[in-house]
């Protein structure tokens, strides 16, 4: 039910019937379903392929182990493209980001201003307290964390913002021989949600409605910088 020219909704989630449930669905094509709903007998066309991806959040795709944890070897391969110039390139990347939230673009050239050129084919890029680009390099009295030799937790950057930037891309310049360590961990917060949700419903549902406070006190940089923002 959208709009023919604009393709916007018409309708919202608040305003489908209670007892909706689906009466028949069949392939009328190699990758798409049709799905007759009731009480209306509303008809839908749904890619099976965006349908199986999606499924992949839902809590009942989510699998845990015997203590509990979840199954890692569930999650998606992390997809891995080299780079060029092309727009087949830039789709390719954003196709990969949209599907597993995250991917490796190898063979970036090595110059300082490679990573606002790729960040550009894919959008505008969001100033923030750091810089519109910044250096990620270990110091005697760091500033972050992520500028000391210590390995960082699991965490989500920029919460203090109000909109938080969508997308982050780390750019590796220098490797030298005798560094140790520098593995990225990235986690599927919807599956780890999921879980949570499945295990402890009531724990859940407090983290989904109580607001958490989010903090970035600068106060002794050279330009102060104190942010404050709370979201559940």
């Amino acid at each position: 039910a959208r709009h023919v020219s604009s393709r916007q909704k018409l309708v919202c989630a608040a305003q489908l019937p209670r007892d909706l449930a689906i009466e028949h669905a069949q392939f009328v094509g190699d990758d798409t379903i049709l799905v007759r709903w009731r009480p209306d007998g509303h008809e839908s066309l749904y890619c099976a392929r965006w349908l199986r991806d999606a499924g992949l959040h839902s809590p009942a795709a989510v699998t845990t182990g015997a203590d509990g944890r979840v199954d890692a070897s569930a999650a998606p391969e992390v997809p891995r493209l080299s780079y060029d110039a092309s727009e087949q390139t830039v789709r390719r990347l954003i196709r990969a980001l949209g599907q597993t939230g995250a991917a490796v673009l190898s063979g970036v050239p090595l110059t300082e201003d490679s990573v606002s050129e790729v960040a550009r084919r894919l959008g505008p890029v969001q100033s923030q307290i750091y810089g519109d680009v910044f250096d990620v390099v270990a110091t005697p009295t760091p500033t972050n964390i992520a500028y000391s030799l210590h390995s960082l937790p699991p965490h989500m950057d920029l919460c203090y913002y109000e909109s938080p930037p969508g997308l982050q891309l780390l750019h590796c310049l220098s490797f030298g021989e005798q560094t140790r360590g520098g593995e990225s961990l990235l986690i599927d917060g919807f599956g780890a949600a999921a879980a949570l949700r499945a295990s402890a419903p009531a724990a859940f549902d407090v983290l989904s409605r109580v607001p958490a406070t989010f903090v970035k006190d600068h106060s002794h940089r050279d330009v102060p910088v104190l942010l404050s923002y709370q979201r559940p």
